[in-house]
């Protein structure tokens, strides 16, 4: 995952979050706060083109 991924993420981010299953989260952090939370080595991404269908962190 790179910065440019950013946005991408976290519309992902959201989606799992709509569903009340994903995270004890209450609302989607920012792109900084996401990405401080995390491991930079286990962050991925898919991506088709310009389009990111789907991230994963583990």
């Amino acid at each position: 995952m790179a910065s440019e991924h950013a946005d991408a993420v976290l519309e992902i981010y959201r989606l799992g979050m709509a569903t009340g299953l994903a995270t004890f989260e209450t609302s989607v952090p920012s792109s900084e706060t996401f990405s401080a939370a995390r491991l930079p080595s286990h962050r991925f991404v898919g991506s088709a083109g310009a389009t990111v269908p789907g991230a994963t962190r583990s």
